[in-house]
């Protein structure tokens, strides 16, 4: 967690001195998540997957007039059902392009880290191998629009993909995680220097 805490205030800081705008505010999703083995992504839309929802801080920065924005956060990322439940903290890092004015399409991807620290599960296969850390790419398109100098409200569709094992089973399966779905958010640009003395 340490880590986590110290590569977060990194990227927040890095993105804070190079930036000429930055913002902060909160993010709130939810969707479905599908584990299957071996990255074969075909279970992804089948029925049956188990819920999904996030909860947290997010942070962006991009140069002034610029369609670049560097994205990052930590979230509260839980997966479950009536019987089992994931409990991660997430930290993703990525970039968007967005075109217009006052209302932005926007699309991008990026990478992140989870941190895999409470589970409940009820299984019948045996206990399965649980790997405490996973690295996924993920890929988002979506709308934001400016309600005035400051502030913005943006809603987006999300996909999720693990790279690295979630559990592995018999020492033979290896099981990963692919999510999906609707996140709602809030951004508060924090005025520069130049802004705060006019």
């Amino acid at each position: 967690m340490n880590k986590i805490i110290g590569i977060l205030t990194f990227v927040l800081t890095a993105q804070y001195l190079i930036a000429q705008n930055f913002e902060v505010g909160a993010e709130f999703s939810y969707g479905k998540t599908s584990i299957d083995k071996d990255k074969s992504y075909k279970n992804i839309f089948e029925e049956g997957p188990l819920n999904n929802f996030n909860f947290g801080f997010s942070a962006s920065s991009n140069p002034h007039k610029s369609v670049l924005f560097v994205n990052s956060g930590l979230l509260y990322h839980r997966v479950y059902d009536q019987k089992n439940s994931f409990n991660f903290i997430k930290l993703p890092i990525g970039l968007d392009l967005a075109f217009g004015k006052r209302l932005k399409l926007f699309f991008g991807g990026g990478a992140y880290l989870n941190w895999l620290f409470l589970t409940r599960w009820h299984y019948y296969n045996g206990p399965p191998e649980l790997h405490d850390l996973q690295i996924g790419l993920y890929c988002d398109l979506g709308l934001r629009y400016q309600i005035d100098r400051n502030w913005s409200i943006n809603l987006k569709i999300r996909m999720e993909f693990d790279q690295s094992i979630l559990y592995s089973l018999f020492e033979q399966y290896d099981y990963y995680t692919y999510d999906y779905g609707v996140v709602i958010g809030f951004k508060y640009l924090i005025p520069s220097k130049d802004e705060k003395n006019n």
